[in-house]
């Protein structure tokens, strides 16, 4: 399968955006104006790469939520086939070992009815 690029959140005081970053955010609440953007981009002085564990405000996190859905839902639509190839192997998959229990239920029902009819005989 494709591997899909890692993306990366970036902070900056500095209010612009560089060429070919196409999310980003200038949040209204807090105390500064910053700029947060997300991007699969190396961006260079100027610009702090976060964690992923930085305490966010809400309507940042919300954003940035927003954004990463977008991400993982235009790489899925610019790898259909892929994604539809691996769904269909997974169904095929669940399908065989869904038979395999079933007749394994249906040996251990034939199993139980032999042992209870031997049972009453026995009786």
């Amino acid at each position: 399968m494709t591997e899909q690029q890692k993306y990366y959140l970036y902070a900056s005081r500095n209010l612009t955006v560089p060429d070919g970053v196409e999310y980003s955010l200038i949040p209204m609440c807090g105390g500064g104006r910053y700029i947060l953007l997300y991007t699969d981009k190396e961006l260079g002085d100027g610009y702090t790469r976060l964690e992923d564990s930085i305490a966010l405000e809400q309507e940042e996190r919300a954003w940035l939520t927003r954004i990463k859905i977008t991400v993982n839902a235009r790489f899925m639509q610019q790898h259909a086939q892929e994604y539809s190839e691996l769904f269909s192997d997974f169904c095929d998959n669940l399908e065989k070992q869904l038979a395999e229990e079933k007749k394994k239920l249906g040996d251990k029902k034939k199993v139980d009815r032999a042992k209870a009819r031997n049972k009453k005989c026995k009786q």
